[in-house]
């Protein structure tokens, strides 16, 4: 500090008074609010659209949007007109043969049925009925080559690998965003 305060005093008077002379902020505030105006009025006025304009950017893809949902669930929904079927139908159907050939899937409690007419439908059941249903379409269905049973086991392999693999993709991608955060090599949690 003293060092600037003697070289100060050396100076001449005009470079005391330059040094010690700073611009005020009134006149820097002024300049910039002089220069504003000017771009502004330089830039051409933003233009909107009319209100006519403005409602159809906004309702239009409204109405895209309600029509693909409407074609969506006409494509989802039930396309079959015919008569709904019920477990209780299946019971009575096998009861009087009228079942052409049945395949039970143990795994999903269904049934896919086809009738001697040539109708064709799907239906639940319950777990506990899985024997009933052979035994009755054992006794109630010819051939037998029109029975089909699918097992309910699996691998159990299959069953946790179906559970733990997700596990390890996400664990794997967040070791790879950690390697790439870090810039590369192997720095993970390090």
């Amino acid at each position: 500090m003293d060092d600037l305060a003697q070289l100060a005093d050396h100076a001449s008077p005009s470079v005391r008074q330059r040094s010690v002379e700073r611009p005020k902020i009134g006149h820097v505030g002024k300049r910039y609010f002089e220069h504003a105006a000017i771009v502004a009025e330089s830039e051409p006025v933003q233009v909107y659209g009319s209100a006519q304009i403005e409602l159809a950017w906004t309702i239009i893809p409204i109405l895209i949007v309600v029509v693909l949902a409407f074609f969506a669930q006409k494509l989802i929904g039930n396309s079959s007109h015919g008569p709904n079927y019920s477990f209780g139908n299946l019971i009575q159907q096998l009861d009087s043969k009228q079942v052409k050939s049945l395949s039970l899937d143990q795994k999903s409690n269904s049934a896919d049925v086809t009738l001697i007419g040539g109708q064709k439908y799907s239906v639940g059941y319950p777990d506990s009925y899985a024997p009933t249903l052979i035994g009755l379409a054992e006794h109630n269905i010819t051939p037998a080559s029109n029975f089909n049973v699918q097992s309910k086991s699996t691998s159990g392999w299959l069953s946790l690998l179906t559970y733990i693999l997700p596990f390890i993709i996400f664990i794997g991608f967040w070791i790879f965003l950690m390697n790439q955060v870090q810039g590369g090599g192997s720095k993970v949690m390090s």
